[in-house]
């Protein structure tokens, strides 16, 4: 199957001179869903050294063409593939120049700024002698009609800021909810966005959410003036798939608003380079899913990392704090009407409800009363919401969780010494339990998992208020206002679905979640 296309049908997103057999820096500029094949064709004129039989070798992906002097020397037009491999063919050339013409292709071009640049060397024989490189001198081009030609970009300058401010070591973290443009080119430009996070920090992170864009700024002191090389991290893993999307990192770096790296993210392809003069310029690094590994290599060679001890920011900076900063939605029962078991509402969640349950009045407006029923169950529920043998009184799902943090407060009263109050019941596709934050009552008791939290004491059948929030750094568990236990964070934490009230009666007026850590000047007793 001929897999080559007819590059005189096409146009040509890039037109440049180049000194020899190497790829220039280009991008695709479609979407990485379309999985962009790019066909590189190098027009110009050879010299032959000599009269003789030429052998050359083309390493490369495939498909490959090669024309000189109006012959076919290497003609690979089958399909795509990632391998590399050595193609040869033999011209007999008089001395002088010949015409000349070689199409490779690059597989990934689609994923060109995420990925080391392909392999690709040509080097030729004369009569059967020893190998040859094709050295900028072998090669002259000849300028197609009506085409501009570019060159390859120069190193761009930046100017230093004139006045530093008072500094201290550390970045400024914000984050920014980007639902919905994972795959679009502006993916990092956050710059108009709205942050719903803002923090002190003095180590880089990225989210685990596909749908949130990090951002780390400060300063950045130049030690020297000339070229600095600055490289971030292109694909999580060694053993990633050569083509897989997951596998790319998504980061992008500034220094004074100008892009430097970016990968992940098409449209842009900069090659790291910049020149600084000896000063301090504003940098901002921004990851979506990546690994957070950044490098400055120096004019004098010397590789420096960009972390919480070379960077710096402003010192006395006012957070913008907003109390509904992570909040996903709040559950109440005003608007229910009884019946129907999905219930809707504005939150990053849905509801659904056990048939069984039914309204009744509580301190706090209309509560719902479970008893949960095992036939009613079982006739209600869809494939959507089910999992296993669970009875829940209420689930949650469709959870969509930015951090990997949780809070989740709930208003109920239950006559009930032990079960659970919440967690993700049934197992996954693998038969293994689903492992994020659960909370119980064991013999009055109170303990939340993972880590094992355990304190205070539930008051059987009067109003309780439980908070249990969760982040990688820390558990907390509270009980009517006062913390009763703390432990070590975990990384068990996101989730798309709870389960609240097991089999056991119970009866809730309010439930509220975040995916943040509620700090404990937040919980407020009912």
């Amino acid at each position: 199957k001929v897999m080559m296309p007819d590059l005189n049908q096409e146009t040509a997103i890039l037109t440049t001179s180049v000194p020899a057999f190497e790829l220039p820096r280009a991008i695709s500029k479609q979407t990485l869903e379309q999985q962009t094949k790019g066909f590189y064709r190098f027009t110009g004129v050879f010299f032959a050294k000599e009269k003789g039989v030429y052998k050359f070798d083309v390493n490369s992906c495939g498909p490959v063409t090669l024309d000189i002097a109006g012959q076919t020397v290497i003609e690979h037009t089958g399909i795509f593939h990632q391998q590399q491999a050595h193609r040869q063919g033999e011209v007999v050339l008089d001395k002088g120049w010949h015409a000349l013409e070689l199409v490779i292709c690059d597989p990934l071009f689609w994923n060109i700024n995420s990925l080391e640049p392909m392999p690709f060397e040509v080097k030729y024989f004369i009569n059967g002698g020893k190998v040859q490189e094709i050295s900028p001198a072998d090669l002259r081009f000849v300028p197609e009609k009506n085409a501009a030609i570019l060159t390859q970009p120069e190193v761009k300058w930046l100017e230093p800021i004139q006045t530093l401010p008072a500094v201290e070591k550390g970045f400024v973290a914000q984050s920014f909810d980007r639902t919905g443009k994972r795959r679009d080119a502006d993916f990092l430009d956050i710059d108009s966005a709205e942050p719903y996070k803002m923090s002190l920090s003095q180590n880089l992170e990225s989210s685990e959410s596909r749908n949130v864009v990090r951002e780390f700024s400060g300063y950045f002191h130049a030690p020297m003036t000339g070229v600095y090389q600055f490289q971030t991290t292109k694909r999580i893993g060694e053993s990633a798939g050569l083509g897989a999307k997951q596998a790319s990192c998504q980061n992008q770096l500034r220094i004074n608003n100008e892009i430097v790296v970016q990968h992940g993210v098409f449209g842009r392809n900069p090659d790291g380079k910049i020149g600084l003069k000896e000063g301090w310029y504003p940098v901002s690094i921004r990851f979506g899913s990546s690994e957070t590994t950044v490098k400055a290599v120096l004019p004098d060679g010397q590789t420096v990392e960009l972390n919480g001890q070379t960077i710096f920011r402003k010192t006395n900076i006012k957070l913008k704090t907003n109390p509904q900063a992570g909040f996903l939605g709040q559950l109440t029962f005003e608007k229910w009407d009884g019946k129907t078991p999905e219930f809707p509402l504005n939150g990053d969640f849905q509801i659904w409800i056990n048939p069984s349950s039914k309204l009744v009045n509580s301190p706090y407006g209309k509560a719902l009363e479970m008893h949960p029923n095992d036939s009613k169950l079982a006739a209600a529920v869809d494939v959507n919401v089910s999992r296993g043998n669970a009875k829940p009184g209420l689930r949650m799902h469709h959870l969509k969780m930015r951090e990997n943090a949780i809070s989740i407060a709930l208003w109920f009263k239950t006559d009930e010494k032990s079960g659970k109050i919440f967690g993700k019941d049934g197992y996954n596709a693998f038969g293994k339990g689903y492992k994020t934050v659960s909370c119980s009552i064991e013999n009055g008791q109170l303990i939340a998992s993972p880590n094992r939290l355990r304190g205070g004491k539930i008051e059987s059948g009067s109003w309780q208020f439980v908070v249990l929030t969760a982040s990688e750094k820390e558990m907390n568990l509270y009980l009517n206002g006062e913390k009763v236990a703390t432990a070590a964070g975990t990384k068990e934490i996101t989730t798309d679905a709870l389960d609240f009230f097991f089999g056991h009666n119970a009866t809730v007026a309010k439930l509220q979640v975040f995916d943040r850590i509620l700090e404990e000047n937040e919980v407020k007793a009912p």
